[in-house]
């Protein structure tokens, strides 16, 4: 708990039932354990992101009516050293499935989360904590057709974010909660078929990724920061739709052509698969990196068009 007044942590204590000096385990009457049986291989990966997915028809004895708070917040989760893990809930969704994203210090096949509940909201967790390493994240889980307002639909909580874009997009089913797909396949707009995100602001390195479920329609759009080809900035599209087997990035020049990372496989269609798009401008090569579910498919140059570093 953070520093107070002795007045409010009786009050806090008197009403919640919590522990004086914070939130605890022991606050919780129910539980259940999360194992990380696949995913990272025989490596540890280090502040890692996860989702836990919370269903009634798969996880045994578990129940929403079983929850004190109305929107899933007397959740407390722990690792395998009994430290508190910050979360974000995605989506509550008592009637289905709920994703819940938790920060985990240090993972490894066999890493083993404990989930409770049924017990004092969680005021100890810090939501925007889970996502302090990314630049922005967007879940996509309202239903309006753009996010327009500051801060609109991102959780990290970064201020310098006005929202995203996904211009003619409708609110689909996704892989976890909701997800956008497009109306059109009219390509000329950058933003159609993708995610387009006109605040990012990225210099030289970055990495960008997002779960993706590509249909049939004329060059699909991961991400880009265009409203038209001829804008600066950067855009990531498959460059054949018959193919599917290279990925494009078209830099801040129409004129000056594009780039393009032949894939060691094709790319499947109707079926969601992960894409991560890792980006360097540095003097010494300026490459992209494309990773499909963690493996990397190809390598593209990036200097062809250049890509802006603002």
């Amino acid at each position: 708990m953070k520093k107070s007044s002795f007045l409010a942590v009786v009050i806090a204590t008197m009403v919640f039932g919590a522990n004086a000096y914070g939130v605890t385990k022991d606050d919780y009457s129910m539980k259940f354990t999360v194992t990380i049986a696949d995913g990272v291989g025989d490596k540890t990966a280090e502040n890692a992101v996860i989702p836990i997915r919370l269903s009634e028809s798969t996880i045994n004895g578990f129940k929403y009516s079983d929850f004190n708070e109305a929107d899933g917040t007397d959740l407390y989760i722990t690792d395998g050293n009994d430290t508190r893990l910050d979360y974000e809930i995605d989506m509550w969704n008592p009637s289905g499935e709920t994703t819940v994203w938790v920060k985990v210090p240090t993972i490894a096949a066999g890493t083993v989360l404990t989930v409770y509940y049924k017990g004092v909201k969680n005021t100890d967790n810090v939501p925007n904590n889970v996502w302090s390493l990314f630049l922005g994240v967007w879940h996509f889980n309202e239903t309006s057709v753009n996010g327009t307002s500051a801060n609109a639909y991102e959780a990290t909580g970064n201020a310098a974010l006005t929202g995203y874009d996904t211009p003619k997009t409708t609110s689909v089913n996704g892989l976890f909660g909701l997800a956008r797909s497009p109306r059109t396949s009219n390509y000329s707009n950058s933003g159609v078929g993708g995610v387009f995100l006109p605040a990012m602001k990225l210099n030289g390195e970055f990495v960008i990724s997002g779960w993706f479920n590509i249909e049939n329609c004329g060059y699909p759009t991961f991400f880009s920061t265009k409203t038209y080809y001829s804008d600066s900035g950067f855009h990531y599209y498959i460059g054949s739709d018959w193919s599917m087997d290279n990925v494009e990035l078209l830099g801040d020049a129409f004129a000056d052509g594009w780039n393009s990372a032949s894939l060691n496989k094709q790319v499947g269609l109707n079926a969601w698969n992960r894409f991560c798009f890792a980006h360097s401008s540095s003097t010494e090569g300026k490459n992209f990196w494309v990773y499909i579910n963690g493996e990397h498919t190809g390598t593209g140059k990036s200097g062809h068009g250049t890509v802006t570093d603002t």
